[in-house]
């Protein structure tokens, strides 16, 4: 990425109890909306990371318009945003339409992933949508671009896919579209199986030829259309060998050869390993206290005498 000369510009107001932020650069302006000013000044810096990280990935990108970061501090407002329809697992959306992000406080909720990442996340929904220009991105496209953008494809993916190929549990892409319907664990599955797709896309393309193909979709104003012209598949056939390629790709064989899995299960074998030496040293003490206990026990004597415990101290 071409660095940019950032020259900051703060303007902080206060407005019906919340603190806003508007940060500018050569081509970015920035407004964060929270009623915490210590936690405001942290997310206003996570959203210029997270801008420049998404930026990234695209060739002469130019915004349009200035990007809004609200966060909010309860479920009602947060769904005043979001309507009906909205998972409860959810703690952040992207509004393509009003260039926004609505993010839930992370001082007040629990975050499935770190923070930065959720907003990198989010930002690359707006920023690709932003790049599309109008175009009616699918589900699975949307999701796998903005997972793609925010972490990296770990051996807790490589898994989760192992898992479902070895499951025969794999979502076609067209189901994706309902992802907002369901349950954490299946959205698990549809967030890392649209990351394997985009990714298995930007890998054969690279970043030139990616940016290509998101050029031809935007100049041919419809995903499918321009998904066809730039790769010659429809996206249904393109679905197919997606499915064949990873049912090929992961199963566990694929996760043995993997160094990243070797170590963790040596690991957890050392892990057991040092339960197991631990309970047996626990079993131990207890009999040989046990034997000590009754190796010098003697019942009282008949006629009353004195309970001698350890006759040598006599």
């Amino acid at each position: 990425m071409q660095l940019i000369k950032v020259c900051s510009i703060f303007f902080i107001i206060c407005a019906w109890g919340s603190i806003n932020t508007v940060h500018s650069t050569d081509n970015v302006e920035l407004e964060v909306i929270c009623t915490n000013s210590t936690l405001n000044k942290s997310i206003d810096k996570a959203a210029q990371i997270a801008y420049y990280k998404v930026q990234d990935y695209f060739d002469d990108f130019q915004q349009l318009g200035k990007i809004t970061i609200k966060v909010v501090e309860s479920d009602k407002e947060f769904y005043d945003y979001m309507g009906d329809g909205f998972p409860d697992w959810g703690v952040g959306v992207a509004l393509p339409d009003e260039n926004a992000i609505v993010m839930k406080s992370p001082d007040l909720y629990n975050y499935p992933h770190e923070f930065d990442e959720v907003l990198t996340h989010e930002m690359g929904h707006l920023l690709l949508h932003q790049k599309l220009n109008g175009a009616d991105i699918p589900r699975w496209f949307d999701e796998g671009f903005a997972q793609m953008v925010s972490t990296s494809w770990s051996l807790q993916q490589m898994t989760t896919m192992t898992l479902a190929v070895w499951g025969n549990n794999i979502i076609p892409l067209d189901h994706l579209e309902t992802v907002n319907q369901f349950d954490q664990a299946k959205a698990k599955l549809a967030y890392t199986e649209s990351f394997s797709t985009v990714l298995y896309i930007y890998q054969k393309a690279g970043k030139t030829g990616f940016n290509k193909f998101l050029e031809t979709i935007h100049l041919n104003s419809d995903f499918e259309r321009g998904f066809y012209a730039a790769t010659g598949y429809t996206i249904k056939k393109f679905s197919e060998l997606w499915q064949n390629d990873i049912k090929n790709k992961y199963h566990w064989a694929f996760l043995i050869n993997d160094p990243r899995f070797i170590y963790f299960i040596m690991l957890a074998l050392f892990l057991l390993a040092l339960v197991v030496k631990l309970i047996k040293k626990y079993k131990l003490k207890r009999e040989l206290e046990e034997t000590h206990y009754h190796s010098n026990y003697e019942p009282p004597l008949e006629n009353g005498g004195p309970t001698i415990i350890n006759p040598k101290k006599w």
